[in-house]
């Protein structure tokens, strides 16, 4: 056991005492960083570790400073982007619980590395809209809203009895909640993303039943049977609008 890498931490309902190991005590911590993840209990306990990936972000984006700030083709940036830069910041998130504070703390990091990426400023006032049009980079919010649906699939699939699935459905014995609002729990994103499928299911199904009943009353010639109407592509999600994927042109090297 290497002595200098062992640390103990412990919540607030376990008193601390110091452990001796071959006359050489244990350094007791609150925070520590584990398989590249900063571990913390208590409330707000991904902050750190936000802010953590943040910096490392950065880090990994000025290394290929010199290749977004170049004359190549925005489709190449936004390549090397999506394969250095996003996962680093991304890197642990599927068990992350994020608040809206901390989702937008990413977005407003990805917004500045976009505004780098097109030599633009923040007083050339150019809406976020039309950057992201520009660089067509996947939402760090997507991104890991999907990486944790990917891993929520990847537990209920577990039936060997492992740690995941029981660490996941723990509910405490004994203790009683603390007063205030409950903090947000990582289930929460699932039961969000889960809630706005099933809504965007339901107006499909309700928009094709309309379809499908017009079009047995009137019968249009030249009708498009696979055709998905407008009310889809912009149906309003959990406050959002999703709007239809439009293909990113293909990449033209100069010659």
């Amino acid at each position: 056991m290497n002595m200098s890498k062992t640390k103990i931490m412990s919540n607030a309902h376990v008193p601390l005492q110091p452990v001796i190991v071959e006359n050489t005590a244990l350094e007791i911590v609150d925070e520590y960083v584990y398989l590249g993840h900063t571990i913390q209990l208590g409330r707000s306990n991904f902050e750190k570790e936000v802010n953590r990936r943040i910096q490392l972000g950065w880090a990994a984006f000025g290394k290929l400073r010199a290749i977004f700030s170049s004359e190549i083709p925005q489709c190449l940036k936004t390549k090397v982007f999506e394969q250095c830069v996003l996962p680093v910041m991304t890197y642990g998130s599927e068990t992350w619980s994020l608040t809206m504070g901390l989702i937008r703390r990413l977005r407003v990091t990805q917004r500045a590395m976009e505004r780098a990426m097109l030599g633009v400023s923040l007083r050339d006032r150019i809406r976020n809209v039309e950057i992201r049009r520009r660089t067509k980079v996947t939402d760090i919010a997507q991104r890991v809203a999907k990486l944790k649906w990917q891993w929520a699939g990847h537990i209920v699939r577990r039936k060997d009895g492992r740690w995941g699935p029981k660490v996941l459905e723990w509910q405490p014995r004994t203790g009683k909640r603390s007063v205030g609002r409950p903090p947000t729990r990582w289930t929460d994103d699932i039961k969000r993303v889960a809630a706005k499928h099933a809504k965007l299911a339901e107006t499909y199904s309700a928009v094709r039943a309309k379809m499908s009943s017009e079009r047995r009353v009137s019968s249009p010639t030249g009708a498009k049977r696979d055709q998905v109407p407008a009310e889809i592509c912009a149906a309003p999600i959990g406050g959002d609008r999703i709007h239809a994927a439009s293909p990113r042109p293909a990449c033209t090297t100069p010659t």
